[in-house]
């Protein structure tokens, strides 16, 4: 199968696996009206090119588009709402393994909080740039793992609070070269390795006011081998005795200057913590 067009509005699902693997498969035109896409469902379409996801869809299954080596351009309709019955329903690893994607277009003004699940554009190398919709509220462990993201500029998020999240959120993206975030910005309680490897991070940003502070998880820096500055508003400590700043700049040997423009309140540099 090659096309897969003038899908009939009443058309609300496409089962788990319905075309995993269709090789030849080129195009695909979604209908509006299509609520649920399901496990795999296209996974290994390696001849997709581009991909719309309707305003109408509320569940996006796990794998959906993984490893659709040939998928270049992602666009999400804005306001689509993955809220449902309370449970927020875009799964993990969607677009994991898609190498050639170059562009993707996130929704706006989606009802609730937005999250990128785990694993979504992990292995996504040619995915250079991004723009994060203003109701991001969290970024999930290997999300951006070993993409191409060249610069993450985290100040359109609005959200009262927005977290990095679990393990290597950010990791191994050897063309990032600056972070850039305000007040709203925390690493989460399991953020652990959030931008190890980062081979080309040179300076982070993390502006703030009033009351505002961040807290460094362990490693949450390690081997960022040509970091050379760290600028925030008001470094604080995680609170925790046993890794309170442990190895967070380990293996940052360009290092130069780590500035909290407000006193740090801190209660101890951790183990390694510029080893």
């Amino acid at each position: 199968i090659q096309f897969i067009g003038n899908m009939p509005a009443t058309v609300e699902t496409i089962a788990d696996y319905a075309f995993q693997g269709c090789t030849m498969l080129e195009n695909v035109t979604l209908n509006n009206g299509l609520k649920y896409i399901g496990i795999s469902c296209f996974e290994g379409c390696t001849s997709l090119t581009s991909i719309k996801l309707p305003k109408s869809l509320k569940v996006l299954r796990e794998n959906a588009f993984r490893v659709c080596k040939g998928l270049q351009t992602v666009e999400f309709e804005d306001g689509v709402d993955f809220y449902t019955n309370g449970s927020y329903c875009f799964y993990n690893n969607v677009f994991d393994g898609c190498t050639n994607l170059t562009s993707v277009k996130l929704p706006k003004n989606s009802p609730g909080n937005f999250i990128i699940p785990m694993a979504t554009f992990s292995w996504c190398p040619n995915l250079k740039s991004i723009e994060f919709p203003a109701n991001t509220s969290r970024i999930d462990q290997l999300a951006f793992y070993r993409s191409g993201i060249e610069n993450l500029d985290f100040t359109t998020i609005t959200s009262e609070v927005f977290y990095l999240e679990g393990y290597y959120t950010f990791a191994a993206c050897e063309n990032l070269k600056s972070v850039t975030a305000n007040g709203n910005f925390q690493f989460g309680y399991t953020s652990l390795y959030t931008f190890q490897d980062c081979k080309a991070l040179e300076t982070v940003t993390i502006n703030g006011s009033g009351d505002d502070y961040i807290k460094i998880t362990p490693d949450a820096f390690r081997w960022c081998e040509n970091l050379k500055t760290v600028n925030v508003y008001r470094l604080k400590g995680t609170g925790d005795v046993n890794n309170e700043m442990d190895s967070v700049f380990v293996g940052c040997k360009s290092l130069q200057k780590v500035i909290s423009t407000c006193p740090p309140e801190l209660n101890k540099i951790g183990h390694s913590c510029f080893d």
